[in-house]
């Protein structure tokens, strides 16, 4: 065994670590994880309601991700019934790899970045997560509120991006606060 095997194992496991992190941020458990060579797999899921959603995340191991690489997450996660896909590269997308993924609501393009650090460990970044359709309309109702009234949030924010927030939905802040002990905000999440 070489030094730069040994290094390629390391990082190798260190992905993996990130990549369950970047689920678990989703609201999935992840439940399997496996090197297949040209890519790490790690497959997560989650249960809403009687209803099992599972997501499948991948990290090609070339440093250029072309079109051909979506259309084989995206035949594998029709073939497997998953919902959601994620696809991280510590290289580039294409183009048109962007092209084909940007109509597609079920597959996000993630850069490496976030499978090597995990934003929410940070003392100062305060627990986020989406809020369940019928959560907001009780805010709206509590409040008389519409929600575009709310604080906004953009979506290219590295937390907001880091729990899968998208334009239209809204984002649950709790802090721990010394005055008040646990300080609750709602962010309304706009392109």
């Amino acid at each position: 065994m070489t030094i730069s095997s040994i290094d390629e194992k390391a990082v190798s496991e260190r992905l993996i670590e990130g990549i369950k992190a970047v689920i678990k941020n989703r609201g999935y458990t992840p439940v399997s994880a496996e090197d297949k060579g040209d890519k790490i797999e790690v497959l997560g899921e989650k249960k809403e309601g009687r209803k099992k959603i599972q997501v499948v995340a991948w990290l090609p191991k070339f440093k250029t991700i072309g079109v051909k690489f979506v259309r084989e997450l995206k035949k594998s996660m029709e073939e497997r019934k998953i919902h959601n896909g994620f696809l991280l590269t510590v290289g580039k997308y294409t183009h048109y790899t962007r092209k084909e993924v940007s109509g597609n609501e079920n597959i996000e393009l993630i850069p490496a970045e976030y499978a090597f650090f995990d934003i929410f460990v940070h003392d100062l970044v305060p627990e986020h997560e989406i809020v369940s359709e019928e959560e907001v309309g009780k805010l709206v109702k509590d409040y008389g509120i519409q929600v575009n009234q709310l604080a906004m949030l953009k979506a290219s924010d590295p937390v907001a991006r880091a729990v899968g927030a998208r334009a239209g939905d809204v984002v649950k802040i709790t802090r721990k606060s010394p005055t008040a002990g646990v300080s609750v905000a709602y962010r309304y999440v706009v392109k």
